[in-house]
């Protein structure tokens, strides 16, 4: 079984130890809050996890001081209109 390492500089990296997979939000500066860029990340991550036959359980962690503020309220954050217009399942 071998490791998978994280990609550089992601903003969400998947990993995994053994049998071990780690989802790791990587924007400590603004404690991880969810951006359009993180929520895009997310989404590919967690793909990887779910595609990893090698993980047998999924951890999501955030780096620094906190898991994750919620969502990024910046005016500059695209996100809020993303989720708005797409359809839900």
């Amino acid at each position: 079984m071998e490791e998978k390492e994280p990609k550089k500089h992601a903003l969400v990296a998947y990993t995994r130890e053994g049998a071990i997979g780690t989802i790791t939000l990587n924007r400590p500066d603004k404690r991880n809050a969810l951006n359009l860029s993180v929520w895009m990340d997310l989404g590919t991550a967690v793909s990887e996890a779910e595609e990893d036959e090698d993980a047998r359980v999924v951890l999501v962690k955030g780096q620094g001081k906190a898991f994750c503020a919620g969502l990024d309220l910046s005016p500059n954050n695209d996100i809020i209109s993303y989720i708005s217009a797409t359809p839900s399942a």
